[in-house]
């Protein structure tokens, strides 16, 4: 296990985070009172650009990789500002 924590310091700014290489599964949640928008893909959670996923406040989000590969890479925002993000990464 190892825990990453992600500060979205500023408002509908897109935040990416790599993740660790061989990692299986990510469960994500945010330590304040916000929602988070979160995307495979860049571009997506800035502007609220579908497809993306929303982690509301107070609950989690869980992601599953294959584990083989480039480490991939999870985009976060907020429309509130310094929101920490924690991702544990379990392998």
């Amino acid at each position: 296990m190892n825990v990453l924590v992600k500060n979205l310091a500023t408002a509908d700014t897109e935040y990416e985070q790599a993740l660790t290489r061989g990692v299986r599964f990510v469960t994500l949640k945010c330590r304040e009172a916000a929602a988070v928008r979160v995307a495979g893909v860049t571009g997506k959670v800035a502007a609220s650009t579908e497809p993306f996923a929303t982690l509301e406040s107070g609950q989690t989000l869980s992601l599953m990789f294959s584990g083989a590969g480039d480490p991939p890479s999870v985009f976060l925002a907020s429309s509130t500002a310094n929101v920490n993000v924690e991702l544990v990464e379990t392998f």
